[in-house]
């Protein structure tokens, strides 16, 4: 008599994300709306800004605008046209997030309510600050410092996704399942966002969209 052979279990998404490339694949398997997702590690040149970006430069010189100018190394890329002097955060189709010398700009065009990214770099993070951002059932599910880096880019990009986030803080998402790298969340008025989450460049990568797309 033949054995039936088990049916194996589908396997999940990818811990770690090699490239932007993966990442997109991942969004759009877990989030069911395609995210354009560019990058950037050098800052665009000053000469290369449109006259209406120039005039936005801040004020403060050095690093500040250095980090501007690398967010819009990644910002310019998923724009139409190149010219990022229109966009205001936060917005239905676009995010950016920049940190530890690497920018991520995200473009979603799929009815979603909004969409966000955050991208935070390897650094510890104090479990002293847990109950500032996650409620005590996401803190009792974080097994240690990693995750609670994880957590931080899943509650950020909710914020981000959430067109009428003014005066929201990010104990007002609770999310559905913390350990989950792919998953739901809930904002303060019941609606639901998802989002999906990677290891990228030794830190965290995570996008979400915002209920319409869900």
């Amino acid at each position: 008599m033949r054995s039936r052979r088990r049916p194996q279990p589908r396997p999940g998404p990818p811990i770690r994300w090699p490239d932007l490339a993966a990442a997109e694949r991942a969004a759009a398997a877990g989030l069911a709306v395609p995210v354009l997702l560019r990058g950037a590690t050098v800052p665009v040149d000053i000469d290369d800004l449109t006259a209406a970006e120039r005039r936005q430069l801040p004020d403060a010189g050095g690093l500040r605008v250095l980090d501007w100018l690398l967010g819009r190394a990644a910002l310019k890329q998923v724009v139409e046209g190149g010219d990022t002097s229109l966009v205001r955060f936060p917005h239905r189709c676009l995010s950016l997030t920049h940190a530890a010398g690497v920018a991520v700009a995200a473009r979603a065009d799929g009815g979603q309510a909004g969409v966000g990214v955050d991208y935070e770099g390897p650094h510890a993070t104090d479990p002293r600050i847990a109950p500032l951002f996650l409620v005590e059932r996401e803190r009792d599910a974080a097994a240690g410092p990693d995750d609670l880096l994880r957590l931080w880019t899943v509650k950020e990009a909710l914020f981000k996704a959430t067109p009428d986030n003014l005066g929201a803080t990010f104990l007002d998402y609770e999310v559905a399942e913390p350990a989950a790298l792919v998953g739901d969340a809930l904002d303060r008025t019941g609606r639901r966002l998802r989002y999906v989450s990677g290891g990228f460049v030794g830190g965290w990568l995570s996008v979400a969209v915002g209920d319409a797309a869900v």
